[in-house]
């Protein structure tokens, strides 16, 4: 992983806020993928744009499941 330096997001909150950045390469649904990686104080957050073209299902209970497809038009 790669330190890139501090970036302004907006946040769910509608707020911009700055982290630390990271870019960082992974293996997505068969293909490798360069991302940027936020360096937060909270829990795990995804993107959306990391999962674009893909369709996402999670159970918002403890030891539920949480599914990503690619999208096949």
């Amino acid at each position: 992983m790669d330190w890139i330096g501090r970036m302004r997001m907006r946040v769910g909150t509608e707020e911009m806020a700055r982290f630390e950045s990271f870019a960082a390469g992974v293996s997505w649904l068969g293909a490798r993928r360069r991302i940027y990686v936020l360096q937060t104080q909270s829990e795990i957050l995804v993107g959306t744009r990391f999962l674009w073209e893909s369709q996402l299902t999670v159970q918002f209970w403890e030891g539920g499941s949480v599914n990503v497809q690619a999208h096949s038009p």
